[in-house]
């Protein structure tokens, strides 16, 4: 099975429990034995920016 990356939006949905979204992750984890998501941490710039 080719491998995916997990949506945000599809997480958050995933994490408020919509039946949908749950019933697809578990089968494709059924199938795949993971799920792939990025994390993203918002970092204010080093040193400032020039205008």
């Amino acid at each position: 099975m080719k491998s995916a990356l997990v949506d945000t939006n599809t997480l958050s949905l995933f994490f408020r429990n919509q039946p949908l979204v749950v019933e697809n992750f578990n089968a494709y984890i059924k199938k795949s034995g993971k799920i792939k998501i990025s994390i993203i941490y918002p970092q204010s710039p080093q040193g400032g920016t020039k205008e």
